[in-house]
């Protein structure tokens, strides 16, 4: 699937070269394209919510807890212990379950925020086009990138909503 992109890609972006001579030449508007870091935008919010971090780390422990049970069944000869242990190995299943719930909500609450900001930095600024820039972008000069203002602009949306505190 990767490569198809790429290709499609390559494509998009040479349609895009020549429709911009095409509309330097009939004097329409070029588009701008600019693209942000989804990543590290994602990554900053969720380091940034108690929640979110809290459900990660939780989940990252809950894993590695699952490993250590699935060899100790594997090792464990007592059909009473391996019982036990299976009803331990339930248990965590269920927990990361919900945690992998609540993580689903948290990503829909950040990307929403993410795509908020970066419309409206987009908006202020002109731009036609904001792609992701770590699936799509095969090569960009990082004058495009605007990953930071649409960070200054989460940022900002988060002060601007805080509780007034006297």
């Amino acid at each position: 699937m990767r490569p198809l992109v790429n290709i499609l890609l390559v494509f998009l972006v040479a349609g895009c070269s020549y429709q911009k001579k095409m509309l330097e030449h009939q004097g329409e508007e070029i588009p701008v394209v600019r693209y942000v870091q989804l990543e590290v935008l994602y990554e900053y919010l969720v380091s940034h919510d108690g929640g979110a971090s809290t459900v990660r780390n939780r989940s990252k422990k809950l894993y590695g807890d699952m490993k250590v049970l699935e060899n100790q069944i594997i090792q464990h000869a007592d059909p009473v212990k391996r019982k036990e242990l299976y009803i331990n190995l339930e248990k965590i299943k269920n927990e990361l379950s919900d945690l992998r719930d609540k993580e689903e909500s948290y990503k829909k609450k950040f990307l929403k925020k993410i795509e908020d900001s970066a419309r409206h930095v987009a908006k202020k600024h002109g731009y036609h086009l904001v792609l992701n820039g770590g699936d799509t972008v095969l090569y960009s000069s990082k004058e495009y990138d605007i990953t930071r203002e649409v960070l200054r602009e989460i940022v900002s949306r988060k002060i601007r909503s805080a509780p007034v505190n006297r």
